[in-house]
């Protein structure tokens, strides 16, 4: 079948070609002597919801490539600029942490074309990159990827009710109790700022300070918690004589 349509090409080229180099002359002389490119591409900001600790923000920031004036195709000047880089971390109590700062990059393309030779010269520059990483940031970055894979492949169901069934466990155990007095015990001091709080936190208190506490405190969280909760009433038993 190709044969057939290369046959009949060649056919037709034979029998009219000098009507063919005519419309291929017409079709050079209507081509630009020079170009200018100016494209904008902005790339899209990727928010990712960490359960428990907070979202992460990751955006590739705006590619710009341009020409700095109209070049003819021997003699191109390309400009290549990569900026409004970012990467933030946002707590569930709205804290915000700038992890990498905005990192202009921006490249240079030279293109010389002569009869004799052809060159190329490419440079990069990469302005100086601040990273700030705090506790809670790290954590929620490197929570990121679990976060990522958890929407793109959800649970089974089996799953979802032994996550049901780990979180009642949570809700009966003793030192539950313990937290949402201490919780309690904060509003009831300074209303205000409780209400603020509930506002701010996506998570019930007391279980976002359970899964905190386990992480940091380990094997020995249960004995810590239920000693800061006997100060705690202590202190409640004082001060409502």
């Amino acid at each position: 079948r190709v044969e057939e349509y290369v046959e009949a090409s060649r056919q037709l080229l034979e029998a009219h070609g000098d009507r063919a180099k005519e419309m291929a002359q017409k079709v050079y002389e209507r081509i630009p002597d020079k170009m200018c490119l100016d494209f904008r591409i902005a790339s899209p900001i990727v928010h990712v919801p960490v359960d428990g600790l907070g979202t992460s923000m990751i955006s590739l920031g705006q590619l710009r490539i341009s020409t700095p004036q109209p070049c003819e195709y021997r003699h191109i000047d390309l400009s290549i600029e990569l900026n409004d880089t970012k990467m933030r971390a946002v707590s569930v109590r709205k804290e915000r942490f700038d992890m990498i700062q905005p990192v202009p990059v921006c490249v240079a393309v030279e293109y010389r074309s002569t009869d004799e030779e052809n060159n190329v010269n490419v440079s990069v520059r990469v302005a100086e990159m601040a990273v700030s990483l705090a506790p809670q940031a790290v954590q929620i970055l490197l929570s990121t990827p679990t976060a990522i894979m958890s929407v793109l492949y959800p649970k089974d169901p089996d799953e979802v009710a032994a996550d049901v069934a780990s979180e009642r466990e949570e809700a009966a155990h003793p030192i539950t109790a313990a937290l949402a007095s201490m919780a309690c015990t904060t509003d009831e001091s300074n209303p205000q700022q409780g209400e603020q709080d509930e506002l701010d936190s996506d998570l019930p208190r007391w279980r976002t300070t359970w899964r905190a506490a386990k992480q940091v405190l380990g094997s020995d969280g249960d004995e810590l918690l239920q000693a800061a909760a006997r100060r705690v009433e202590e202190v409640r038993s004082k001060q409502f004589r």
